[in-house]
């Protein structure tokens, strides 16, 4: 829970809102088609998502970037996108040039902040660092100095639970556009007027597994779009919803 605190704490100056009424004409949900659970440094990921307007209507050729920054050294990147008319998704491929943490925001119809990704080492340099913290020890052992600390080398999985990873869904999934959440900061900024607040909400398993896999199977007036999310992805969400 602390670590989704932090999360959620560094997201808070990042999750900026900005439309461009004048070229879109409203506001737009962007939904991540994938959120990565691993990436390693220097690793090409490819990063997919939709845009739709109101949520509804795909937004198509739009001018879209993805723009990364490095936490701890602030160096920032830029790579452009591009759209596919056949599967109305917009595809940019990125790399990561450090290992850390790293803010990044979608730019498509005004801009999205994404979830925090922590980039890990590549098995190589880890081997290396993992090396070194050994050679240390040893010529410790020999000198009789005090034991260096040693380096605690970053877990390869980014999430270490179902509710962490849907805390980042609700955002890369884009469910901050139109509900409002307490631990999501400026969630619900698009359309607060009458946006849902999902800070108290609770429903059983078996009827958020169905309302997130086919929302208007369940309300066929509804305004919810169908993200196409996986079975993962609607586990997640659920822990987060339903965490006391």
């Amino acid at each position: 829970m602390k670590r989704l605190l932090f999360i959620f704490m560094v997201l808070a100056g990042a999750l900026v809102f900005s439309v461009n009424y004048a070229q879109a004409g409203g506001w737009a949900v962007v939904s991540l088609v994938e959120l990565p659970r691993s990436i390693k440094v220097n690793e090409v990921v490819e990063l997919q998502f939709r845009v739709l307007q109101h949520g509804v209507t795909p937004a198509a050729n739009l001018e879209s970037y993805v723009e990364l920054m490095h936490v701890a050294s602030g160096d920032e990147f830029s790579f452009q996108g591009q759209y596919d008319s056949l599967a109305e998704v917009y595809s940019v491929e990125v790399s990561f040039p450090k290992e850390g943490e790293w803010q990044w925001q979608i730019v498509a119809f005004g801009e999205h902040a994404m979830p925090i990704l922590n980039v890990t080492a590549t098995p190589e340099a880890a081997n290396d660092r993992v090396s070194t913290v050994w050679w240390r020890v040893w010529l410790d052992n020999i000198f009789g100095r005090p034991a260096a600390p040693q380096e605690k080398l970053p877990l390869t999985q980014m999430y270490s639970s179902d509710e962490e990873y849907g805390a980042a869904l609700f955002i890369a999934k884009g469910c901050v556009t139109c509900h409002m959440h307490s631990d999501v900061p400026n969630s619900g900024a698009y359309v607060s007027s009458f946006t849902p607040d999902l800070t108290n909400f609770s429903a059983s398993e078996t009827y958020l597994q169905a309302w997130l896999a086919d929302p208007l199977s369940i309300k066929p007036d509804t305004d919810m779009p169908n993200l196409g999310l996986n079975d993962e992805e609607i586990r997640a969400l659920i822990a987060f919803l339903n965490n006391d």
